[in-house]
């Protein structure tokens, strides 16, 4: 990755290719020595992941340092400032976005304005999504910009689930026990057509009703309407990727072999049916 890095889709802002979440803009700084944003006019959400030295944010009169492992946020409405320490700069994945989705999953995260910077850690994974994101963003057809919305979907939950992770009981004593949103993430794209409840509590190793529950808390959905909707993203990318290919075709590559079925689901996820949203945003 470069030093500095920043792709801008007005195209997905302005279209909202999917429908509850819209990318704005989307980057990548490196030792941000100098770097120092004011806003007094917020419109859009914004996420940024630390991963190398540090700064700080001020929102309502409040400054929080922002560390190695921090994420920090801006919410609509709320004026703010950031900044890079001068000693040890900070090394940035950012993304700024809008939608219907956005405010539940800040929700989830337990963001507020007088709070707008919390630790979840260094996590290889939340890196690679932000990586995948932008490459994504990179590429002019449609299809992929679809593609940068689902990731920017799995960031949201991953850091929601770090930030929200439960502490539970074991034998007496208090041990942490959470799901590794990023691997579960992971693993959730790479078996979407054969996904069960059974097989994502398996490898989360947990029993399915304390997987349910963690995964409710943790993301805002149950499992499988989790899965839904990646099958729903993923059937938007295959749409634009393949233009040839039936609608039969794309409903059984993602895991539904009942085209009508799936047509239902389609249009109750993104508002419309598959055939017109091909026609709409192809």
């Amino acid at each position: 990755m470069p030093a500095y890095h920043t792709q801008v889709c007005p195209g997905l802002l302005n279209r909202e290719v999917y429908r509850d979440l819209s990318i704005s803009n989307a980057g990548y700084y490196e030792h941000a020595r100098g770097h120092r944003c004011r806003r007094e006019t917020v419109k859009e959400y914004q996420i940024a992941y630390c991963v190398e030295g540090g700064g700080a944010i001020q929102c309502r009169g409040r400054t929080v340092a922002v560390r190695k492992g921090g994420v920090f946020i801006n919410i609509p409405g709320y004026p703010h400032e950031y900044w890079a320490d001068e000693a040890r700069p900070w090394t940035l994945w950012w993304v700024h976005f809008v939608g219907e989705s956005a405010a539940r999953y800040f929700s989830l995260m337990r963001c507020r304005p007088a709070e707008p910077a919390f630790h979840v850690g260094m996590n290889e994974r939340l890196v690679d999504l932000f990586k995948e994101m932008l490459q994504e963003l990179s590429r002019p057809e449609r299809h992929h910009q679809v593609a940068a919305v689902s990731y920017l979907h799995l960031i949201l939950s991953s850091v929601a689930c770090l930030r929200r992770q439960p502490l539970l009981h074991a034998g007496g004593g208090r041990v942490k026990k959470r799901i590794d949103m990023p691997s579960l993430n992971a693993y959730i794209e790479a078996h979407l057509p054969e996904l069960s409840l059974t097989r994502l509590a398996r490898f989360a190793g947990v029993s399915v009703p304390h997987f349910e529950r963690l995964f409710k808390v943790s993301t805002g959905y149950s499992p499988m309407e989790f899965v839904i909707r990646r099958r729903i993203a993923l059937a938007c990318r295959r749409l634009f990727a393949k233009p040839d290919a039936t609608i039969k075709e794309v409903a059984s590559e993602v895991g539904y072999e009942d085209q009508h079925y799936f047509s239902r689901v389609f249009k109750r996820v993104t508002g419309f049916p598959p055939a017109h949203y091909r026609r709409l945003y192809g």
